[in-house]
């Protein structure tokens, strides 16, 4: 039964190794967590918050990638397919070389703004981008063509060598640079993976067939405003709270947010999979719509699980994943576990919205962005205060999207 149902059976391959990616990241986390003090891990975890807003946006272009390769795919265009995939890698190279000297201008305006000692940290988060820019785009051209296999492959090497990484360099004493540098060398290790199944995509002369990149550049617009606000969304918080905050709390408030790390990514096989087959349906003039339910149902099970799990073992897993817990931790994670359903379930309806081309939610999203970063910045009298402004938000927009993904 399950091999019949090819969204069932992509969602199920994904599942299986996209938990053994989060098992690494987390364990990643964990190993960060236990081995710095709490104000070092909310160092860390704000400089990987600046670097998801950074790099976020620019992986909408491996959306643009996957919703176009799929089309032409599943159209029978296969040749052109290639074609495309081969131009815009070759594009992708030059946006990551302009994007990582605009980065390294403004390193000296993130460490002042997150009250850093240091800049090498900053300086590693470029590496780090300009080899996620690029490892996206591979990944963008084997999730169009449906290779979940080599797809999960790479994510699988990337995220286990991170781990393995991270672990060496903390232990020779490397603590916040070890944890950086383990990112960046596992990044580009999963880059290196996919360069195998599309090896013949870089061979190909792409100006041998006529492609109009115009509307393919066109999707990229709403889809770069989709997923920066996706990315200010359930990250600027922790930047906000760096700044405005004494490193104690920021520490706190990053350990807490752990958990809603644990409740948004969880459902990450269904983030991927969405996509090129709701694509792929509406090229083919069938209805995407079952796609979009069966998504957010298996979204809210997952997430639904995890909430359940912390809230009544709050003690024991913050005890296990974090080895901090205090009262305050535990009531500041009990807020992000209802919380981040909500942020899990917008992701979906708006990777949905993108793959049927329906761009009528940007501006509300847009909107409530901006007004959550207005809103930490002119009220934070608490941490308690934050996380309600993150709740409020992610109950509107969900409600806002879900009405507005189900009239297509």
């Amino acid at each position: 039964m399950i091999f019949k149902d090819k969204f069932l059976k992509n969602n199920v391959l994904m599942f299986f190794s996209t938990s053994i990616v989060s098992f690494a990241n987390l364990f990643y986390q964990v190993l960060v967590v236990r081995n710095l003090s709490i104000a070092g891990y909310g160092i860390f975890n704000s400089l990987l918050s600046t670097f998801v807003i950074f790099s976020l946006p620019l992986v909408s272009l491996s959306t643009m990638i996957a919703k176009f390769v799929s089309h032409y795919n599943n159209i029978g265009q296969r040749k052109k397919a290639d074609f495309l995939l081969s131009r815009l890698l070759r594009h992708m190279f030059f946006i990551a070389l302009s994007f990582l000297a605009a980065y390294l201008i403004l390193a000296p305006v993130i460490k002042g703004y997150l009250h850093l000692d240091s800049i090498v940290p900053v300086y590693f988060l470029g590496g780090m981008l300009f080899a996620t820019i690029l490892l996206t785009g591979t990944l963008g051209g084997l999730q169009g063509f449906e290779r979940f296999v080599w797809f999960s492959a790479s994510s699988i090497v990337s995220g286990v060598l991170k781990l393995v990484l991270a672990f060496l360099f903390i232990r020779i004493g490397w603590d916040l640079l070890g944890a950086l540098g383990a990112y960046l060398v596992a990044v580009i290790i999963g880059l290196l993976v996919t360069f195998f199944p599309l090896k013949k995509i870089f061979y190909l002369d792409e100006k041998a067939m006529d492609i109009n990149l115009k509307e393919k550049y066109r999707f990229v617009i709403p889809s770069i405003i989709t997923f920066g606000c996706i990315a200010l969304l359930t990250n600027v918080d922790v930047i906000l709270v760096k700044h405005f905050f004494p490193p104690m709390e920021a520490g706190y408030y990053s350990v807490a947010q752990l958990i809603g790390k644990i409740v948004l990514y969880i459902p990450s096989a269904i983030y991927i999979v969405i996509l090129p087959r709701a694509s792929g349906l509406n090229a083919q003039q069938k209805d995407p719509k079952v796609v979009l339910i069966k998504a957010l149902k298996y979204t809210a099970i997952l997430c639904l699980f995890v909430l359940g799990f912390y809230n009544i073992f709050p003690e024991f897993v913050l005890g296990v994943l974090t080895g901090k817990v205090n009262s305050e931790i535990i009531f500041l994670g009990r807020l992000f576990s209802i919380t981040m359903p909500f942020f899990a379930l917008l992701v979906v309806l708006l990777l949905y919205q993108l793959s049927v081309s329906k761009f009528m939610f940007l501006k509300s999203l847009v909107l409530f962005s901006l007004l959550q970063i207005l809103v930490i910045s002119f009220f934070h009298i608490s941490l308690t205060q934050v996380l309600l402004t993150l709740l409020a938000n992610s109950i509107i927009l969900f409600s806002l999207n879900l009405r507005s993904a189900m009239r297509y």
